[in-house]
């Protein structure tokens, strides 16, 4: 049985400083755009940095022995380039209407647009009350940056449930996949 207690929130910016076995021991190895070494090429590589409008902020909670037992892949973005989610229009009306629209805070994978866990949770924690507990701590760190908006990309559906019940809208998309019927060639095809 796990202790709730003395639960603490930290934000790093870089995910080098979060450690590969402890962001990874949170991570549902189906997606490996969520593991550490992904997300670290991106900001090794200087893809996702300040400067190119990604300002790493990641989330993570550690129990009291200090280990991290969730964790979320987290931005302050200034732009909406690279999502696959195309909000400039909401950005437009937010502007017009007096509003600045950015930065806003990001929760997804970068140059990503495969759904998968957005908040990375150690198995042997309560899912739903840990996802909770991060989802109210997003959104104290939008209200204290005076933040526009969250935005949380590219979710799997088990998520969803959880992200209306702490209040977070749904906004629908559409995806088309190709499947390969044993194809060997384009003729094939």
């Amino acid at each position: 049985m796990n202790d709730y207690n003395d639960l603490k929130f930290f934000n790093y910016n870089k995910i080098a400083s979060i450690g590969k076995d402890s962001w990874n021991n949170c991570v549902d190895n189906s997606n490996p755009f969520s593991n550490f070494d992904f997300l670290n090429s991106l900001e090794e590589s200087g893809c996702i940095s300040e400067k190119t409008g990604w300002k790493p902020f990641h989330l993570c909670l550690k129990n009291k022995f200090e280990e991290i037992i969730a964790c979320t892949p987290m931005y302050f973005k200034n732009h909406s380039q690279g999502e696959y989610v195309f909000d400039h229009s909401w950005a437009n009306a937010y502007e017009n209407a007096g509003g600045a629209y950015y930065p806003k805070l990001l929760i997804a994978i970068p140059f990503t647009p495969v759904s998968g866990q957005r908040i990375l949770i150690r198995n042997d924690y309560e899912k739903n009350l840990i996802s909770s507990l991060i989802l109210n701590r997003v959104e104290e760190i939008a209200s204290s940056n005076n933040i526009s908006s969250v935005h949380i990309n590219f979710t799997k559906e088990t998520e969803n449930v959880i992200y209306q019940k702490n209040k977070f809208l749904e906004r629908f998309g559409i995806q088309f996949h190709w499947k390969n019927n044993s194809y060997k060639s384009f003729n094939d095809f």
